[in-house]
């Protein structure tokens, strides 16, 4: 009857520890480091059909009429839509004229560009074009951008509900370390986005005032060459004057008094 009893009791104790309603106050709330560590979206797969690619071409000319090839290469420039970033013009030593660009021409304009440039009046003596793909580095760099500022805004809406000066104070901080980062993964991606949608051309445009093919133009240039490397030569002499002067100086003093104790060693001997 005892042992009865006591089961009894078991019975009732273990049902009641069931029955016993939870602790309101236990609350699962997310923490700003829960938040942080929230797991960033996938990164997209690279699209075969959308590739990210950035073009350089470096072109040069040679012609026999400069202003009018300088000028053709402005209106294709303007025609497509670029723009000229560096231009200079100079006149080398062997008396050659060079003219020098640097621009940015659309992508979407790019190819048909460089056709123009075969009407361009003169010839094109040298062509390389130099393409990197860069799809998978400007798709991370997307998704990183993306998942940063979602981030931010969870973090705003944390803020918006805080109730305490100190948590306050913590979200801002955070709040205001994801938006540098949010800034500078801007600037990066922006820069992506410029380099991809206009691609940058250098171009150098000669007139040769010495032919520089067969066998005259060869011999006319080896002489101006060799009347360079002359003219260099007495630059050279005239900058090293004073110690030219200095020298001879001094041979002329020694030469004469080499010649006098040889003299007067004459003079000894005859005694």
């Amino acid at each position: 009857m005892k042992n009865l009893f006591l089961c009894f009791i078991s019975i009732l104790l273990i049902f009641g520890q069931g029955c016993k309603p939870s602790d309101t106050r236990n609350i699962n709330h997310k923490t700003l480091s829960d938040i942080s560590l929230a797991k960033a979206p996938n990164t997209a797969q690279p699209d075969s059909t959308n590739r990210k690619l950035t073009k350089e071409a470096t072109i040069s000319f040679e012609t026999k009429d400069f202003k009018n090839a300088s000028s053709e290469i402005r209106n294709l420039i303007t025609k497509h839509q670029g723009q000229i970033n560096k231009e200079s013009n100079s006149v080398q030593d062997n008396n050659d004229l060079v003219a020098r660009f640097d621009a940015r021409i659309p992508a979407k304009s790019f190819n048909l560009f460089l056709q123009d440039m075969e009407s361009v009046n003169g010839k094109i003596v040298d062509k390389q074009i130099d393409i990197e793909d860069i799809t998978a580095d400007y798709l991370d760099v997307e998704a990183r951008l993306k998942s940063k500022k979602e981030l931010e805004a969870r973090y705003i809406q944390i803020l918006a509900k805080a109730t305490k000066v100190t948590e306050m104070l913590e979200i801002e901080k955070q709040l205001n370390d994801q938006r540098t980062e949010i800034e500078s993964i801007e600037g990066r991606f922006k820069f992506m986005q410029h380099e991809v949608a206009n691609n940058l051309v250098h171009i150098t445009i000669t007139e040769p005032k010495i032919a520089t093919s067969g066998f005259f133009g060869k011999a006319l240039n080896a002489l101006s060459i060799g009347w360079s490397f002359f003219v260099d030569f007495l630059i050279v002499l005239l900058t090293l004057w004073p110690f030219i002067l200095f020298g001879c100086t001094i041979w002329f003093f020694l030469r004469r008094y080499l010649k006098k104790q040889k003299e007067k060693k004459k003079i000894l001997m005859g005694l």
